[in-house]
């Protein structure tokens, strides 16, 4: 009977146990140590990016920016009639 366990890696039945939770394949460069924590995934999530943007749109509503093509009020544009009176 064989007393070795078969490597996901490479498929030879080479994996011995090192350590009480460390296992290791003999053949290739496999090992797994169970004790050790998951590794949690790296980057952003699209439930984060989407707070994100929540949060930045929440801001910017709260301290007045408007966008660059929001329209210009009426107050601020000049009338070419009244400009060219004045010369």
């Amino acid at each position: 009977m064989n007393q070795y366990a078969e490597c996901p890696k490479c498929g030879k039945h080479t994996v011995v146990q090192r350590t009480e939770s460390v296992f290791q394949c003999l053949s290739c460069d496999f090992k797994k140590d169970f004790d050790a924590p998951a590794k949690k995934p790296q980057g952003i999530t699209p439930l984060g990016f989407f707070a994100f943007l929540f949060l930045l749109f929440t801001l910017l509503s709260m301290l007045g920016v408007r966008p660059s093509k929001a329209p210009v009020p009426a107050s601020s544009i000049q009338n070419p009639s009244v400009s060219q009176q004045v010369q």
